[in-house]
């Protein structure tokens, strides 16, 4: 069937042609109600193929100007990724009204076969793309084909400096490893000891420069305390729990622990089992429901934060920039600060 013009494409002709019915199409593009999964893909592939656009913005629909924009993520269960998400979801219905549509993808953590297929096959059929993915070779070409064909992308929380993307938004997240070790060395009880730190995968750029600024700070201010392992491997809630275990039971002088991730649960279980709580200061990433528990009953001791609700906003105000050639040379590289809490300036939680 013929698609309609742009600017005249109804739920019913999304229905007609996706073979569902309009009630369908209604609960996939606004979330609500169930519909089955291989469903709500082809009814997405319909909308993106036919461009539509909602009603609600005239001049934007009077000059048939369909922006499409995806957020592809890692396909992880971490506590970040999803409020990451939640907040996409937010925004999406905002700039839906000015005619701008957001679809969403993830691919395999840690897999850069997984990334280049997305740009291969997934990204072409959009306007632009905002990204977190690891610094492979094979990722960074893929960015680059994508870039090259006309496609705009934006990278977030974690940069692919050496690629051809367009900008990148998030922390400077050398400073955040940086603040963290002056945390742990600050907060210490000793001036002589062992500091583990575990990592995300050190294949992401974010996690590198963690790690990085961490070490500096560490040698540079706080001689005596060595960091007796970094360890990117753990993958799982018994990975961590694990790790940290075996860590505790082979240093008996380990007086820090850092986790560049946000998997706090199971390595505060490890530390209350090994009893050796009110010896160890525990710095961690991000806030969110679970570290907000374990900063207040005293689990942790301070998270460092990057606030997704800007990330997400700049990012697409960016992708949008990019594609109505409003882009500036200062929207390269937007550092968002870094966020430190510590149980006495808890925010209040958001609803």
């Amino acid at each position: 069937m013929d698609a309609p013009p742009k600017n005249r494409i109804r739920l019913v002709d999304i229905a007609a042609e996706a073979g569902v019915s309009v009630p369908t199409v209604d609960r996939v593009l606004n979330k609500r109600g169930k519909v089955k999964p291989e469903t709500a893909r082809h009814v997405l592939r319909i909308v993106e193929q036919l461009q539509y656009v909602p009603n609600g913005n005239a001049s934007r629909l009077a000059k048939s100007s369909v922006i499409s924009f995806c957020a592809a993520l890692p396909n992880s269960k971490a506590e970040f990724f999803e409020k990451l998400d939640r907040e996409f979801d937010r925004q999406r219905k905002r700039f839906l009204q000015q005619g701008i549509t957001i679809s969403f993808r993830t691919f395999e953590d840690r897999d850069p076969n997984a990334v280049v297929r997305f740009f291969a096959e997934t990204a072409p059929l959009f306007d632009g793309v905002a990204v977190i993915a690891m610094d492979h070779p094979l990722v960074l070409e893929a960015v680059g084909r994508y870039c090259a064909s006309g496609g705009r992308v934006v990278c977030m929380v974690s940069d692919l400096a050496r690629s051809s993307r367009h900008a990148f938004v998030g922390i400077d997240n050398r400073s955040a490893g940086k603040t963290a070790a002056s945390l742990i060395g600050r907060f210490s009880r000793v001036t002589k000891g062992k500091v583990a730190v575990f990592s995300g995968p050190l294949q992401q750029m974010d996690h590198q420069e963690r790690v990085l600024g961490f070490r500096s700070v560490l040698a540079q201010d706080f001689p005596g305390l060595r960091i007796c392992e970094v360890n990117d491997h753990v993958l799982t809630d018994d990975d961590y729990y694990r790790v940290t275990a075996r860590v505790l039971n082979e240093c008996r002088d380990v007086c820090g622990i850092y986790d560049s991730g946000s998997e706090l649960g199971p390595i505060i279980q490890a530390i209350a089992e090994s009893g050796r709580k009110n010896e160890i200061v525990l710095v961690g990433h991000e806030l969110t429901d679970n570290t907000r528990v374990f900063l207040a009953n005293g689990s942790a001791d301070a998270i460092l934060n990057q606030n997704t609700e800007f990330i997400v906003d700049r990012t697409l105000h960016t992708l949008s920039a990019l594609c109505s050639n409003e882009f500036s040379s200062d929207q390269v590289q937007q550092l968002v600060p870094v966020e430190v809490y510590l149980r006495d300036n808890l925010p209040a939680r958001e609803r």
